[in-house]
């Protein structure tokens, strides 16, 4: 009886209920891609982060309105399933469902938003352009910028 109950405890810890409470917790390190979907919607939003999982090491994190109703005030989700994409704690994208429950995505696109926003940034400096991430950045002119092929960029 007692190896049931620590087996039952270890299950519900693995399993843990995404809440308000922890869902800065669940989501502050690394690559979170959180599916916010609700008991009454028709689909629960796991076909559109197919094949995401392992992705630059994203996790994939399904979350229920119901028990992140600030959460989802806060990002204005009022349509489920919707997406959204967090790197270290912060907001980087979010793909809303509309009324039918459909989102205007595919896993390629969160896949690409990923890379970006792992990626180096670009940061504009007169006639040249930096590019890299931190500490590693590289100076280039403009002309050569504009002419190299470049990923979608994310608004800074």
């Amino acid at each position: 009886m007692r190896k049931l109950l620590l087996f039952l405890l270890l299950l519900t810890s693995l399993n843990a209920q995404v809440t308000d409470k922890n869902f800065k917790d669940k989501t502050g390190d690394g690559v979170a891609v959180v599916v916010f979907t609700s008991k009454w919607a028709e689909s629960d939003g796991m076909k559109y982060v197919e094949g995401i999982k392992g992705h630059e090491d994203a996790v994939i994190i399904k979350v229920m309105s119901e028990d992140t109703k600030k959460v989802c005030k806060k990002l204005r989700l009022r349509n489920f399933p919707s997406i959204a994409l967090f790197v270290n704690g912060d907001k980087i994208d979010t793909w809303k469902g509309d009324m039918d429950g459909v989102i205007e995505v595919d896993p390629s696109d969160i896949k690409d938003a990923i890379e970006d926003a792992i990626g180096g940034d670009v940061f504009w400096i007169g006639k040249n352009i930096e590019i890299g991430e931190l500490g590693t950045k590289k100076s280039i002119s403009t002309e050569t910028f504009m002419q190299k092929p470049k990923k979608k960029c994310i608004r800074l």
